[in-house]
């Protein structure tokens, strides 16, 4: 059987990744890859991308400085020492040393997140605070639907997100809107 191959330019793979790769959730995700730690989530995509660096690529780079022979592990490094005063005036050149990485973790067929543009992190943040709250309306009226036949002294105990029952000065009272802005916050009287 004939091996039939396919030439590709760099930038159509990079374009073809680019929309293959999933977008950043913008909330507290743990990595994509099932051999990775599923109980660690990476709050910023900048913490996910180091985690990705550090455990899902074959090597790993460090720069070593040929004048002061000191070893830094990331380009931002190597970039700060290169603004620092210890070599003002001189041209510093650095060796990168490439070895395989220990704590390599083959991710297999995923890919990282992207983080996407402005525009589409802004829409993001804005569903996810809709998603929020009506999540916390359909909690309240679960609340309420099953803690409606209960007396005031078996309502006191329990709490919602959105709802309080509170005891004042030998009344009862129902705070609600707990999560929203509080001028939107009402105290109701029971009784």
């Amino acid at each position: 059987m004939e091996e039939i191959s396919i030439a590709a330019k760099d930038n159509e793979v990079t374009d073809f990744l680019k929309h293959e790769r999933p977008l950043w959730p913008q909330a507290p995700t743990s990595c994509t890859v099932a051999e990775c730690d599923q109980t660690r989530a990476y709050s910023s995509f900048r913490d996910f991308m180091d985690h990705w660096k550090s455990v899902h690529t074959e090597t790993d780079s460090s720069y070593k400085c040929k004048i002061c022979r000191r070893l830094y592990g990331t380009i931002k490094h190597k970039k700060a020492h290169e603004k620092t005063e210890c070599h003002s005036g001189q041209h510093v050149e650095f060796e990168t040393i490439v070895k395989p990485n220990i704590n390599y973790i083959d991710p297999k067929d995923k890919l990282p997140y992207q983080l996407g543009t402005k525009e589409f992190r802004n829409d993001m943040r804005k569903v996810q605070r809709e998603l929020a709250s009506a999540k916390r309306k359909v909690d309240a009226l679960e609340w309420q639907r099953r803690h409606s036949e209960l007396s005031v002294e078996e309502v006191k105990h329990h709490v919602c997100r959105d709802e309080r029952i509170v005891e004042r000065h030998g009344k009862v009272y129902k705070d609600t809107n707990m999560w929203e802005s509080p001028s939107k916050r009402k105290r109701i009287r029971l009784e």
